[in-house]
């Protein structure tokens, strides 16, 4: 590409611009003075559209010839785009001057308005960005306890329920034995019935503990559905954490910890304690040993431990999500795999030891 016959094309808050080679403004093409419009051109931009006002700059131009951090693809134009241009920077730093040499504003009090009101939602996006981050993250993971909770409670009582009917039925795991109550009308459908011991119901009794199975079947679904859910919203919002220590309970300890932030900001010893804060508390108070776990206790890396070195692979496993949250929090970037694969490696050499 010839250097004389070349100009940069760039977007910012005014809108469209193409310089030349030495930063002289050629053409332009600028927005409504409304920040939310403005907004929505520049995420369009970023996201590959190819707005009226780019198209309207490009066609403008006395050269085919363009260098550009815009992703875009015109035909009939040489397009050459690069992570970064001169040109975006010097928007960016004459953005006031330019703002009114292109007539996007009449006078500095208006870009001062529309400059100070996208600043506004930029920050309310980002307010509100973060806090569904971590709101959806606590709501649903005590929604599904809640949910665990309040099925098994209920299973109990089916299973005493049905049982005044069908003592004899023995199956393991209550989703199955609620699906069975659920599906069968009466004792008598059930493949190993040979007679038995329960009461004699009649059908309107039979049919109130049938409805009941049922619609504990739904919670028993619905349960699923939301851990499911669960799953993908912890893929998104903590990749890391979500492959080391799974969604439940890495979603717990965001939770407890208060938000990712707070989690991400927290010394390994206080994640490991996560959980734990009344057994903390009751030791502070002198009235019992310290705790050397929290929730974290839980979970197959310390239960497949021997007891003697729980509390040494609570420490290693808490300082890997650590690492983890910050990562989570500060790059985005993933490497569950790398840190999940070292603890791994170091776990086997306590339990080994």
């Amino acid at each position: 590409m010839s250097e004389k016959s070349f100009v940069f094309v760039v977007a910012g808050i005014p809108g469209v611009f193409a310089f030349d080679k030495d930063k002289e403004m050629v053409a332009s093409s600028v927005f409504p003075r409304d920040s939310s419009k403005i907004l929505d051109r520049l995420d369009s931009i970023r996201d590959g559209e190819q707005i009226e006002e780019l198209r309207e700059v490009v066609q403008s131009l006395d050269t085919k010839n363009i260098v550009t951090d815009i992703h875009m693809e015109i035909e009939g134009y040489n397009v050459e785009i690069k992570d970064s241009v001169s040109a975006s920077e010097y928007l960016e730093e004459n953005m006031r001057k330019l703002s009114l040499e292109s007539g996007f504003v009449e006078e500095d009090s208006q870009f001062n308005r529309i400059l100070r009101d996208i600043q506004i939602i930029k920050t309310r996006k980002n307010v509100k960005s973060s806090v569904k981050k971590d709101k959806v993250v606590s709501q649903a993971v005590s929604a599904l306890q809640d949910l665990r909770r309040i099925s098994n409670e209920l299973s109990e009582r089916l299973r005493e329920w049905y049982g005044l009917y069908y003592p004899e039925l023995k199956v393991k795991g209550n989703e199955k034995y609620t699906e069975l109550v659920a599906g069968l009308e009466r004792r008598e459908e059930f493949e190993e019935f040979k007679g038995s011991m329960g009461i004699d119901l009649d059908k309107r009794d039979i049919d109130a503990v049938k409805g009941f199975a049922e619609r504990l079947d739904g919670i028993y679904k619905e349960r699923e559905e939301l851990k499911k859910y669960l799953e993908d919203v912890m893929k998104d919002v903590a990749p890391n954490i979500n492959h080391i220590i799974g969604s439940e309970m890495g979603a717990q300890l965001i939770s407890l910890a208060g938000s990712l932030k707070k989690l991400a900001r927290m010394p390994s010893s206080k994640i490991q304690l996560l959980g734990a804060e009344k057994a903390l508390f009751r030791h502070l108070k002198g009235g019992g040993k310290p705790p050397k776990y929290g929730i974290i206790y839980n979970h197959p890396y310390i239960q497949q431990t021997p007891e003697g070195k729980r509390g040494k692979a609570a420490r290693k496993i808490a300082s890997t999500l650590m690492m983890a949250a910050r990562t989570d929090q500060y790059t985005g970037k993933f490497k569950g795999k790398k840190y999940k694969k070292k603890l791994q490696r170091d776990l086997e050499e306590i339990r080994n030891e």
